[in-house]
């Protein structure tokens, strides 16, 4: 065998090594379960589209203290990261088409990001006049501390897309029953559920410091706080489900209460009623027995088209109904809102509204 043909040690290591791959699983799903994941595709877009137009995600990183965060376990290398900064637009001066022009801007643009995040000034030695202008005005406009005007016209300050996406990725699983994919890998809660703690105490603190007129926060804090209820209700649905008896697992009027966004008291009301199956269970024999809620029961009270709060909330897709699938979410294949976007109509091309038009630019 010639040296050539020979396998390097890191080949022959990998080669036993067996890696998933939810892109090619999405290929092996029947027609049904293929036209399912499409359609919750389509619905998650949706969601991404009007977070799009909502003005609390505009500059939203650069509003919270998540730089701050980044420092802790990022050093900043200021020598480096303008060096590289530099390098960029060098290649982005020497750019013979407009493909890679557009690349090299939207790469300048991301590290022109982490550089504000990470709080690193510009050599202002190295650059010119114009360039060390634009970087502080991005900063500054990213904060929402001015807004850029061109010839009179007002440029649309930008989403926070990474906010946006990791957002996206826990509704993914705990409201629509799926996941996405995040580093390769599925998207799952319990990676996600540390992040959103982090923004929902960060938004918590910007609505306390809020000036007369600023956004307020309090309806994403309220939707990041209902995640972990969504998260709880699915998982104690779904670990207790038989297919003869439906689940046979029990929640609690807290979560109820909080996702049917009503009192504590309607929710033992409507068990009381008969509205929603009860069953007490006595947890400590000195003590009154506790009174918890059949999920099925449950959800059914919650999605019941007369209640004045639509609950939004879709049955797992999991390869199977088993205990060991439990986990086993099925994955739309995307990692980004590019390739989210690329999935839906590559699969149904033409059925839905992409969030970049003219009045969100990005």
């Amino acid at each position: 065998m010639s040296s050539k043909d020979e396998k390097q040690p890191y080949e022959k290591k990998l080669s036993g090594i067996e890696i998933p791959d939810p892109r090619g699983d999405f290929n092996k799903l029947d027609e049904s379960q293929k036209a399912e994941v499409i359609r919750r595709a389509k619905l998650l877009y949706k969601e991404l589209v009007d977070m799009y137009k909502d003005p609390v995600f505009v500059g939203l990183t650069y509003r919270t203290n998540i730089g701050q965060i980044m420092r802790l376990f990022i050093e900043q290398d200021q020598p480096v990261a303008n060096l590289i900064y530099h390098t960029l637009h060098k290649i982005r001066a020497e750019a013979e088409t407009e493909e890679a022009a557009f690349e090299m801007d939207e790469s300048i643009k991301w590290l022109r990001k982490i550089m504000h995040l990470l709080n690193i000034e510009i050599d202002t030695a190295r650059f010119s006049q114009e360039m060390v202008t634009d970087y502080v005005l991005a900063n500054l406009e990213n904060m929402g501390i001015v807004t850029v005007s061109e010839d009179g016209v007002t440029r649309t300050l930008e989403p926070s897309e990474s906010i946006i996406w990791n957002l996206l990725m826990a509704k993914a699983e705990n409201v629509y029953g799926i996941r996405l994919m995040n580093s390769g890998s599925p998207a799952k809660w319990e990676v996600l559920e540390s992040l959103c703690d982090i923004l929902r105490d960060e938004l918590i603190r910007l609505d306390k410091n809020k000036k007369d007129g600023e956004e307020e926060f309090k309806d994403l804090i309220s939707e990041l706080e209902r995640l972990s209820e969504y998260w709880l209700l699915r998982y104690c649905h779904d670990t207790g489900w038989d297919d003869d008896e439906g689940s046979k697992e029990l929640t609690s009027r807290e979560t109820i209460s909080i996702l049917g966004n009503v009192s504590k008291k309607a929710v033992v009301n409507a068990g009381l009623k008969g509205e929603i199956e009860i069953k007490k269970i006595t947890e400590k024999e000195d003590r009154e027995p506790v009174t918890y809620y059949q999920t099925d029961s449950a959800l059914e009270w919650l999605q019941d088209q007369k209640r004045r709060h639509k609950f939004n909330y879709l049955p797992s897709l999991k390869a199977s109904n088993k205990y060991e699938d439990r986990d086993n979410f099925l994955v739309i294949p995307a990692e980004s809102i590019e390739e989210l976007g690329s999935f839906i109509e590559e699969h149904s091309p033409g059925s839905f509204d992409k969030p970049r038009d003219e009045n969100i630019e990005t």
